[in-house]
């Protein structure tokens, strides 16, 4: 019995890293750029009386063979052209299917959703704010208002382009954007699914309450290790039929869709899962203590005396690596500032804080408390940080997950973690997210302090936006100074000091035991493959 499950175990080492490869390359095969369907490259000559051009636009007819994603390369060169130029895609019934802006800019790379037939790419000669208002009415979709003249306001229309003759030489390229072959997008399929059944069929049918810590380690790195695979496996097999069955609806639902997929795959499929897989693992009562509304209060400044400085030391060394391959930012970056507030409350907001503390607090502090403090709250809070996949957010999820169970240790109860997991998720899923919304939207891109005074106090409701973002920051800035204080202080008189059993391995034993188990081996393989979904993909683009 025991050979097999080593066989097995082996196995699922083997594999665990190449089916992560695998999933990179489907990620980046996505994307790929196929056979070029057309270039158009055409020179004509733009002239511009009274500050007004003419042609105001220039359309070129593309014929695309089937549905599907499709990139576009533009590149022009015009001398001063003094206004905005644009571009739109249209099908042949009048359907936008991209639309951009640029001024100054003589190079724009697009990828677009489009269907079959005939489409129209037109560039556009943006020579006064009427044009601009009109652009943005027929492609951008605004509608007369306040949203629209903010829009509009953050353009400087007041010296006309200079009259004369423009020759204009344009350049578009239209590719097709193949995905992974369908094979391949199966046989990374099958690479996971064969992990998660070699996973669940090392499970021990009976396990040893006096078990080694050793043994306890390959319980949870066993069962937290079919939530990793699980999760991700999940979230592969709904993309595959995404891009193979639905793709015009995943490349217009794709954040909504991001999230919904969160939800499913670690609430829904992950936590069950895990749940059963570490049920019959025996726990360590933790004797259950209340903590008033004032303490708690300061554990919510203390998170937040942690996330603050940790986001900050990850963005630098999120950057140190990224910056030279030309930077990049994390999904989950993206998901807050273009989600919708309601999947982005239920998946950050409620979901995530109920079952990543069930996840990593819960299922693993009651199973390895009686080992000794430091080695539960270290598992926890270093499988949770390495659970993010990212150094964005591994060092304050690492420092939250530590606070986080040792709240736990202490009290026993789970729903006070929930509660401050939930406050610092809904401070940024909700308020933050909001307000950074509306200030995108909303703020001056102008660098003159006197015109961004003169925009911020005659535009009313832009004004207050701006306004409540950045005192909101000041506020969360207070918060985390606060914070990071009564960390101090609680550090300086003790506050954390962990209490030892009796019979309790030092330190150094535990760490050994957890880093020597074969299947924690396999946990910390997969967390590695979540870092290399996050970087890798930027450094071959790079």
């Amino acid at each position: 019995m025991k050979t097999k499950k080593n066989v097995l175990c082996l196995i699922s080492l083997i594999l665990i890293i190449p089916f992560f490869l695998m999933i990179i390359f489907f990620i980046l095969m996505s994307n790929r750029v196929g056979g070029e369907i057309t270039t158009i490259d055409q020179t004509f000559t733009i002239h511009v009386e009274n500050g007004q051009a003419t042609p105001d636009s220039h359309a070129f007819k593309v014929s695309l063979p089937a549905d599907g994603k499709y990139f576009y390369s533009l590149t022009w060169d015009i001398e001063e052209p003094g206004f905005i130029t644009a571009f739109a895609s249209t099908d042949s019934a009048g359907n936008v299917n991209s639309a951009l802006t640029a001024y100054q800019t003589k190079e724009l790379p697009c990828q677009v959703q489009a269907n079959a037939g005939e489409t129209t790419l037109e560039l556009f000669f943006l020579d006064d704010e009427n044009a601009l208002r009109e652009f943005a009415k027929n492609y951008y979709h605004y509608e007369d208002g306040e949203s629209l003249d903010n829009m509009i306001s953050q353009y400087d229309f007041s010296t006309p382009p200079a009259d004369g003759d423009r020759t204009m030489h344009a350049i578009i390229t239209v590719n097709q954007l193949v995905p992974a072959p369908f094979m391949f997008q199966l046989t990374a399929l099958a690479a996971g699914a064969l992990v998660l059944i070699c996973l669940f069929l090392c499970l021990s049918k009976e396990h040893n309450a006096d078990a080694t810590l050793k043994e306890r380690f390959d319980e949870i790195g066993n069962s937290h290790s079919i939530f990793l695979v699980a999760v991700i496996l999940t979230q592969m097999i709904v993309n595959v039929i995404l891009i193979n069955f639905l793709a015009d609806f995943a490349s217009k639902n794709s954040i909504t869709m991001s999230l919904i997929l969160t939800i499913l795959s670690v609430d829904v499929i992950g936590f069950p899962l895990t749940y059963l897989a570490c049920k019959g693992v025996p726990t360590q009562p933790i004797p259950q203590k209340k903590i008033g509304a004032g303490k708690f209060l300061l554990f919510v400044l203390m998170s937040f005396g942690i996330v603050l400085p940790g986001a900050f030391l990850g963005s630098i060394v999120h950057n140190l690596i990224t910056m030279p391959f030309g930077g990049a930012e994390t999904a989950i970056s993206q998901i807050m500032a273009n989600s919708g507030a309601f999947w982005r409350i239920l998946a950050v907001g409620i979901g995530a804080p109920i079952f990543e503390e069930l996840v990593f607090r819960k299922l693993i502090v009651d199973r390895l408390i009686k080992y000794g403090e430091f080695i539960a709250i270290f598992t926890s809070g270093l499988m949770f940080g390495l659970f993010h996949g990212n150094f964005q957010q591994f060092f304050f999820a690492f420092a939250l997950g530590l606070l986080f169970a040792f709240v736990y240790a202490r009290t026993g109860r789970i729903r006070y973690t929930i509660g401050l997991h939930m406050a610092i998720n809904m401070t940024t899923s909700v308020i933050t997210a909001f307000l950074y919304s509306k200030y995108a939207e909303y703020a001056p891109t102008t660098t003159d302090v006197a015109a961004m005074q003169e925009f911020l106090t005659t535009s009313g409701v832009a004004g207050l936006y701006v306004a409540l973002y950045a005192i909101w920051n000041v506020l969360l800035y207070l918060i985390a100074a606060i914070g990071v204080i009564l960390l101090i202080v609680f550090m300086a008189k003790k506050r954390f000091r962990l209490r030892r059993f009796e019979g309790e391995a030092t330190k150094g034993e535990a760490l050994k035991a957890m880093f020597s188990s074969k299947f924690m081996l396999v946990f910390l393989l997969g967390t590695l493959g979540l870092f290399l979904i996050s970087y890798l993909p930027v450094f071959l683009r790079g």
